[in-house]
């Protein structure tokens, strides 16, 4: 027979990474707690992921600066969840089109 413990519970009601259907794992900024009503767990959950979510393409639009320098793209690219990557890339072309732009104009 087997035996829960205080441990196992809480792992069932934690969550502390985001799984996509690939298997590709993103982890949470910080463990989430389902407790209460479960349509207000949810969308602090929602929260949660979008504001993890956030903080890794911050620090991915950061280490894409440094591409030429010391971490070449097709490194970078490993790094990170595949949508940030996509995400990440757009933001950075606009940005290098915006500063080509008005370059040209000068």
């Amino acid at each position: 027979s087997s035996t829960t413990t205080s441990s196992d519970r809480l792992s069932c009601s934690t969550v502390d990474a985001m799984i996509a259907k690939d298997g590709e794992l993103v982890d949470l900024s910080e463990p989430f707690h389902m407790q209460g009503e479960v349509e207000h767990y949810l969308n602090n959950l929602t929260e949660t992921m979008r504001t993890s979510l956030r903080a890794i393409l911050s620090k991915a639009i950061e280490k894409a600066v440094n591409w030429e320098i010391d971490f070449p793209r097709h490194e970078w690219l490993f790094e990170y969840p595949a949508q940030l990557c996509i995400t990440g890339t757009q933001i950075y072309w606009t940005d290098e089109t915006h500063l080509a732009l008005e370059e040209h104009e000068s």
